[in-house]
């Protein structure tokens, strides 16, 4: 408890002021849905992971078709016959470091007590760095379908798009784009959001900026991350404690990834 006096005051007239009660919040828990919550994964990054990851495809062939029924019927072509090709893997995926940091007073913290804010950190915004990071790539790689007006024709020219490969896949945008998608009845389910045609909303926090209004599809996703580093010390110079935790991330999809961009506001 400290005690002033005012000196312009009379001798009796003290006032005390009581230190503020302390209370430290609990850690919250990330925000659900996102890229992570669609994904196979997380999976232990695999040794010699620094080159990247090259998915090998087993949902993208061209290994099927038709064959008439009738065996009388004479085959148009003499030489057609029953074939196709795997898929080619698409360029690796390649990691990205994502971190939290803390730091405070020598004084008054402890390792430990600065690593418990370093990991909170990390665990709040992993999924949005990921995802931002991830955004990146998926602009650069996806076919762009064109424009549509609003997120219920985005939606089906990316539905089409995968109806016509028969997969699901992911349907990856902003979080701004969700209240929309739910409104139209464009996605539904619990604890994926799922479209009309059963693929996985991806509505990111990191997509918020990274996307924008272009909303993107591709075929399945995975998520690797390897073990979290965690490091603490006391910097004399700064007479502070600093803390980090830290791991690798690649995320990576199968076949393709097309893209509409939504030239209209959200609404």
């Amino acid at each position: 408890m400290t005690t002033t006096t005012d000196p312009a005051a009379a001798p009796s007239a003290v006032t005390s002021t009581l230190p503020p009660v302390v209370y430290e919040a609990p850690p919250a828990a990330p925000i659900g849905g996102g890229l992570y919550a669609v994904s196979t994964g997380p999976l232990p990054m695999p040794e010699h992971w620094y080159g990247g990851i090259e998915i090998w495809p087993v949902n993208c062939a061209s290994g099927w078709g038709t064959w008439p029924v009738d065996p009388c019927l004479n085959p148009v072509d003499d030489h057609a016959r029953k074939t196709g090709a795997r898929a080619d893997p698409l360029d690796p995926f390649f990691p990205l470091v994502v971190w939290g940091y803390d730091e405070c007073s020598l004084i008054t913290q402890t390792e430990e007590m600065t690593l418990t804010r370093a990991r909170q950190n990390l665990v709040l915004h992993e999924q949005t760095m990921v995802e931002s990071g991830f955004a990146d790539r998926l602009l650069g790689a996806a076919t762009d379908l064109g424009t549509a007006p609003d997120i219920t024709t985005a939606t089906a020219m990316l539905e089409s798009a995968l109806a016509v490969r028969g997969i699901a896949g992911v349907l990856h945008a902003g979080a701004q784009w969700a209240a929309p998608a739910v409104s139209a009845l464009l996605a539904a389910g619990s604890p994926i959001l799922r479209s009309p045609l059963g693929a996985s909303w991806a509505f990111g926090g990191g997509y918020v900026q990274a996307l924008g209004d272009t909303v993107i599809a591709t075929g399945p996703t995975t998520v690797w991350t390897s073990p979290v580093d965690e490091h603490a010390t006391p910097d004399a110079m700064e007479n502070i404690m600093a803390a980090l935790a830290e791991r690798s991330v690649t995320v990576g999809y199968e076949c393709f990834a097309v893209a509409v961009t939504i030239d209209g506001e959200v609404s």
